[in-house]
């Protein structure tokens, strides 16, 4: 049995059954700490659910008390039959692994180089997954899976891994005296119900208001706030954090919007941006993954299409174009017939264009569904930008696959062909209309390399929806 160093106490039943497990599955060789936190040399904190020291590495352990089947890419990952959706732990497990290394290294420089692998270990015996697009798909273990990798270095991604176990006791060293982790059970007026994800810019968690119990579950999304950058970076990163809040504001209620609070200051250095939760809601992007999941209807893709269109045409009335139009970012609940527009972070503001200075702001686009003149200059969008991104995702969800692999291809070639064969055969074969010309040509109209060739605004796209396939 390994040895066991207990900081914080473990949140749920996932971590009490991982932390059992391995401990119980490990020999006296390898050591457990469970539940602290580390920090970056900044200050900003991750909380470690489970640690191991093994022979070889140490290892990080996302735990994860996923249920039924898991699907995905390397950014995201979808459950069903819940819907829920939630960022792929690996890219912060491995976020973690270099905080820690330099955590240790900044207390002992004899553990510089230490090799630290991350992995994700799922505890419900009946987890299931399925098509998992990732290269990292073997860093995802159950317990006994991770148990095996634990044990064996040659699982490790270099070769011939050097033995670290003259460094055991210096690595227990290095992380006693870790804080425990802060388990948030509370944020402002709000009851925490469940973490749901957390990245370096955010962590989001699912909530209810403490005294208005008519209302329903809420999203709270916090952002964590650099305080020792430069004042001109300082100030650059609360823009972009207040950017979200500052588009929706300009935007205002509509149906196929989502709904949000006011941002408010909690816990130092950190703000937090009140939204509504969608029960039974899952982004577009879960719905056209799942092969098991039910086909939508003509009508259902097409109402998806429409409602994201009629939530884009407010938001360009009112001096936004969201310029980040993915499946991601399209919240459905089809039987309640819902389509949620989310996430304006990126959205460019009449009037404000602060927030195009932020550091790396183009590389958070996501180039397969991008207009081409935004990849070629972000602060170019109009509002033919969001048709061209929203012709992409409509080709999507009608053909299951996206109509070129890089638009780097797009714009060598000043466009690309629809292959109306190809994508006519599948609407037919699906049955969603007799008229797949008229679909096509729809397509083809809005993601027309030049901007001028496409539809003026989306009040034509809106009127073109309403008739085909009819």
């Amino acid at each position: 049995m390994a040895k066991i160093y207990r900081i914080g106490e473990p949140e749920n039943e996932a971590e009490r059954k991982a932390i059992r497990g391995i401990t119980e599955g490990l020999s006296d060789e390898y050591s457990v700490f469970h539940n602290f936190e580390i920090t970056t040399r900044r200050g900003f904190p991750y909380e470690v659910d489970l640690l191991v020291i093994g022979t070889h590495a140490v290892y990080i352990l996302e735990v994860k008390g996923y249920k039924g089947r898991i699907t995905g890419d390397p950014s995201r990952w979808h459950l069903q039959p819940s819907g829920a959706s939630h960022a792929n732990p690996i890219p912060l497990g491995n976020t973690k692994a270099r905080v820690l290394h330099d955590k240790m290294a900044d207390k002992d420089p004899s553990l510089r180089g230490t090799l630290i692998v991350a992995l994700v270990l799922l505890t419900d015996d009946k987890v299931k997954i399925g098509n998992l697009r990732d290269d990292r798909r073997d860093r995802v273990v159950r317990i006994d899976e991770a148990i095996e990798f634990i044990k064996d270095p040659r699982r490790l991604p270099i070769a011939k891994a050097r033995s670290i176990e003259h460094l055991h006791k210096r690595i227990v060293a290095a992380l006693n005296g870790s804080q425990p982790s802060k388990l948030v059970t509370s944020i402002g007026l709000y009851e925490v119900i469940e973490k749901i994800n957390q990245t370096e810019r955010r962590t989001v968690y699912l909530a209810s208001h403490r005294y208005l119990k008519s209302r329903p579950k809420t999203v709270l999304q916090v952002y964590h706030f650099d305080p020792y950058l430069k004042n001109e970076d300082r100030q650059s990163q609360i823009e972009s954090i207040f950017h979200d809040q500052e588009a929706l504001t300009q935007i205002g209620d509509h149906p196929n919007i989502i709904r949000h609070g006011e941002m408010f200051a909690w816990d130092g250095y950190e703000f937090v941006l009140a939204h509504e939760f969608i029960e039974g809601g899952m982004t577009l992007r879960l719905l056209i993954d799942d092969p098991d999941g039910e086909e939508l209807s003509w009508t259902e893709k097409r109402r998806v299409i429409t409602g994201t269109a009629r939530g884009l045409r407010h938001a360009h009335q009112n001096g936004v174009v969201h310029r980040d139009i993915r499946p991601l970012n399209i919240v459905v609940e089809p039987s309640a017939n819902i389509v949620k527009l989310v996430n304006f972070d990126l959205g460019l503001i009449h009037g404000n264009t602060a927030i195009d200075d932020w550091k790396g702001l183009d590389e958070q686009l996501d180039p397969r569904y991008t207009a081409p003149e935004v990849f070629d200059d972000i602060s170019s969008a109009t509002a033919g930008s969001d048709i061209y991104s929203l012709g992409v995702v409509f080709y999507e969800l009608l053909a299951g696959k996206l109509p070129y692999e890089s638009l780097d291809e797009v714009i060598e070639r000043q466009g690309f062909s629809v292959d109306r064969e190809l994508l006519g055969e599948q609407i037919l074969r699906a049955g969603f209309t007799d008229a797949p010309d008229d679909v096509i040509d729809v397509i083809e109209r809005m993601t027309q390399f030049k901007v001028e060739d496409r539809y003026a605004d989306m009040s034509e796209v809106i009127d073109d929806l309403s008739i085909i396939g009819d």
